[in-house]
């Protein structure tokens, strides 16, 4: 698989962030911050969390693509180490909790994947309005 590297957080950080998944949540950590992704099961969302009081949690939408071409997760950033084989086995198990026909529907829609996929948590029949607006595949054989 070669798919690019998970693009959802900036931070000027010497080392790529680790994810990994709870009961509830995955978690994606950095050197001075950490964010909240909701588990499609439990409560989707996105939250950052202050490092000074673990109970203050801020939304947060990613607005970068959080899928790939074909609604499959990215992979992290960083060296291919033990920590990094760690996370991409987290992201792969918390995407894998967002049915494969939801993935596939948001993926063509770039920067606006994460609140598409938040509107069809709260309400399934957000797809059916979605469906309608799937941007047009540029096409490869014209000049």
């Amino acid at each position: 698989m070669n798919a690019p590297p998970m693009p959802m957080a900036t931070t000027d950080a010497p080392h790529a962030a680790i994810w990994r998944l709870e009961d509830d949540v995955l978690i994606e950590e950095g050197d001075r911050w950490r964010r909240l992704y909701g588990r499609w099961d439990k409560t989707f969302g996105c939250w950052t969390v202050s490092l000074e009081d673990e109970n203050t949690r801020i939304p947060f939408e990613p607005d970068r693509p959080v899928l790939g071409r074909h609604g499959t997760w990215l992979l992290p950033d960083g060296p291919r180490d033990e920590a990094w084989y760690a996370s991409r086995a987290a992201l792969a198990a918390y995407f894998s909790l967002i049915p494969l026909p939801v993935r596939r529907l948001v993926s063509p829609f770039g920067s606006r994947q994460w609140p598409l996929l938040e509107a069809i948590w709260r309400d399934p029949q957000v797809t059916r309005t979605i469906d309608t607006e799937v941007p047009a595949e540029p096409n490869l054989h014209s000049p």
